[in-house]
């Protein structure tokens, strides 16, 4: 099912703190992704180019290429057939180099995923030298801003991800919830600046109501209900949100409790109840 809370918990400091984790980890892999495709289009003879890019493996194929003669000969300015050419095992030499840097960084992207900064830092020592070599050698030129402002970009995320991480490992354990579970987006994280919804009326108990689920949440009976044409979201006996119509069709109810977010609804398919964007029941419904 989707996630209807798209901005689920977006002011939760540990939410934020996660977002910003998974978003570190996210730039170092279209570092590799990007990386790979702009080294795989130079070998192949091809001259597009991708941002978001490590430039040593680059250069590396760059060089290489060069030096073993794989460029046109006008790009010699001349002297190609003066120059001695190395062999062709350089350039496979140099394929194999960047193959390992590549893989070096993915192994740091794929380790941190349980939240071991040791794997982020890691990825950050090696990108800043990416980046220092990356000004040595081309310098401040203006047709390399932008690959350094992508490299500041990433240098950045990282630093804030392993920040980031650090301020999560002590609001999760002062929460009690799992660290895991709340940078995989399944933990139940209460926003405590969310105000509690008012309730339009108490639920009626004495008429004929079809239940389509029920559950209790942190303490509270959730049930999701038709009575005659309409559609109720009832929390603890109170009806706190209705849809009526004659005919149904896809809707949500929501409504506010103890800082979490609580829908109830149905999608076309399946009705559900949802807390803080995650499902916690779902039952098949065609009618």
């Amino acid at each position: 099912m989707a996630n209807i809370f798209s901005n689920r918990q977006a002011g939760s400091p540990m939410q934020i703190n996660a977002n910003r984790y998974n978003s570190a980890r996210i730039s170092l892999l279209l570092v590799v992704i990007c990386t790979a495709l702009n080294v795989g289009m130079l070998a192949a003879g091809g001259y597009s180019y991708f941002l978001f890019s490590a430039a040593i493996p680059y250069l590396l194929t760059d060089y290489a290429m060069f030096f073993c003669g794989m460029y046109p000969a006008d790009m010699y300015e001349g002297a190609y057939e003066s120059m001695t050419f190395l062999p062709p095992a350089v350039f496979a030499a140099a394929l194999v180099l960047c193959v390992f840097i590549l893989g070096l960084y993915l192994l740091f992207w794929y380790m941190s995923k349980k939240l071991r900064t040791g794997w982020l830092i890691a990825a950050l020592v090696f990108f800043c030298l990416d980046t220092i070599l990356l000004i040595i050698f081309y310098g401040l030129a203006s047709e390399m801003l932008l690959d350094i402002l992508f490299h500041i970009y990433v240098i950045v995320s990282l630093f804030m991800g392993i920040s980031a991480a650090e301020k999560l490992k002590k609001e999760a354990a002062a929460q009690g919830v799992g660290v895991q579970d709340v940078i995989d987006g399944e933990a139940f994280i209460p926003d405590p600046t969310r105000p509690d919804s008012t309730p339009l009326r108490f639920a009626d108990t004495d008429v004929k109501a079809r239940t389509f689920l029920e559950a209790e949440v942190f303490g509270h009976q959730l049930v999701y209900r038709r009575v005659k044409r309409t559609n109720e979201l009832v929390i603890d006996g109170r009806v706190y949100a209705e849809y009526t119509a004659l005919l149904e069709r896809a809707h949500m109810l929501s409504a506010n409790m103890d800082g979490h977010a609580i829908a109830v609804g149905y999608n076309g398919i399946n009705s559900y109840i949802m807390v803080d964007g995650q499902p916690i029941a779902e039952k098949l419904r065609w009618v």
